[in-house]
């Protein structure tokens, strides 16, 4: 079968548009609205039957442009959802993790069209993709078996920071990662529930902690402040966008501000692999698990139609919180305008 080379330009072109559609759009919309490990049974699934059709239909010229064309989706979406929990599931520092995937994945991307085309010339166009549909069958079991520690991973507490603080009667310190559902953390059982107050790296946490910390201090309420250290998922690389070490340093300073206006206050930091949904998502869950009376957090400091590709923390708390909330608009600019009839 012959095949032009523009011909092959715009195929690939195809593929290529839906690996960056399905990577960067698709998969962390997918993975907050079904989770990680059906997200991945699904996108393994489907990669596993366009391949077969592709094995099927290897001579036959359209069927084989749309079944490549299509597979640029589905290895969209297992990039970005492997590459994310393989982040959240290693104990390892992130750089070594990150390495070890790399390992692996390039060692296989390496191999693959050797294997390929001497498969092809001795056996045959159709055994390749025959052989690939197999081994992603037999990878679908075997996540199987993963299963639970991806659950395990994803529901990972948020850790709790050293850091004392002067409190308004009995505190009962919390030990990091316990689901005793009866007290609060850093609470007695009778203890007022707290203020959460959710921070970042960004330009207005000084001001979204001041306005938690009057709240609390108006109410007799404590606070817990949430440092969230997010890693950003960019097809197959997971990038920081903030130092855990100088993350903490700043946890620990807001703690001592906080705590020097006599407010019964505990730090922690938690850790997110995925785009802001996602954050806002685990902001929305820490504060259930903790009992908050408020969750207090910045607007969003994104443009109106920002939410097309990326979508909102802020949003994504008040679409799942089940709180009062506070939003902080520090810049009067910022809010927005009212519209004339």
């Amino acid at each position: 079968m012959r095949v032009s080379v523009h011909a092959l330009g715009f195929v690939y072109t195809g593929w290529g548009v839906l690996v960056a559609i399905f990577a960067v759009f698709v998969a962390p919309r997918l993975q907050r609205a079904v989770g990680t490990v059906v997200s991945l049974y699904l996108s393994l699934a489907f990669m596993c039957l366009d391949l077969v059709a592709t094995a099927i239909w290897t001579n036959d010229r359209i069927a084989l442009v749309v079944c490549v064309i299509a597979s640029g989706a589905f290895i969209g979406l297992n990039n970005t959802l492997v590459s994310a929990t393989s982040m959240t599931v290693s104990t390892a520092p992130r750089p070594t993790a990150s390495a070890a995937y790399s390992f692996v994945r390039f060692f296989g991307a390496g191999l693959a069209p050797y294997v390929a085309s001497t498969l092809a010339a001795h056996l045959g166009d159709h055994v390749p993709f025959y052989l690939g549909a197999v081994t992603i069958a037999v990878s679908i079991p075997v996540l199987a078996t993963t299963h639970r520690l991806i659950l395990r991973a994803e529901q990972r507490p948020a850790t709790q920071r050293p850091v004392t603080a002067p409190a308004a009667g009995p505190r009962v310190p919390e030990t990091v990662g316990s689901t005793a559902p009866s007290l609060r953390p850093g609470l007695s059982q009778n203890g007022p529930p707290p203020i959460v107050v959710a921070v970042g790296p960004g330009p207005w946490a000084d001001e979204v902690l001041a306005a938690g910390a009057d709240i609390a201090q108006a109410l007799g309420y404590p606070v817990e402040i949430l440092h969230v250290v997010e890693a950003d998922v960019a097809m197959d690389q997971v990038l920081d966008t903030e130092d855990e070490g100088a993350a903490a340093a700043a946890l620990s300073g807001r703690v001592e501000q906080v705590a020097r206006r006599d407010i019964p206050v505990t730090g922690y930091l938690l850790e997110v692999v995925g785009d802001h949904g996602g954050v806002g998502q685990r902001i929305a869950e820490f504060g259930d698990r903790h009992h908050a009376a408020m969750l207090v957090l910045g607007a969003p400091t994104h443009g109106r139609h920002a939410g097309l590709l990326d979508a909102s923390a802020t949003e994504e708390v008040l679409r799942r919180a089940r709180c009062d909330l506070h939003i902080v608009h520090p810049d009067g600019a910022r809010r927005p305008q009212p519209t004339r009839p």
